[in-house]
């Protein structure tokens, strides 16, 4: 399995590599294990966006925090 640099030209396609190994019968004892990689860029781009959420939120809350410490300490 080859996962070197996958690229994708659209963000609705994406790109996939995988093992798959079967042990034993459908009916009674099954074993499998599965190892892959998936390379989806509109994926990748919704999760950057979310961490830029979240990044914005934090310093919100913190800013928020911090007003309100400089606001007590200065009197008013």
């Amino acid at each position: 399995m080859s996962v070197w640099a996958p690229r994708v030209s659209n963000p609705a396609e994406f790109s996939l590599s995988q093992v798959w190994v079967i042990s034993g019968s459908f009916a009674a004892d099954l074993n499998t294990i599965e190892a892959g990689w998936q390379v989806r860029q509109l994926l990748l781009l919704l999760l950057l966006l979310l961490l830029l959420l979240l990044l914005l939120l934090l310093f919100l809350f913190l800013f928020e925090k911090i007003l309100l410490l400089f606001l007590l300490f200065s009197g008013n």
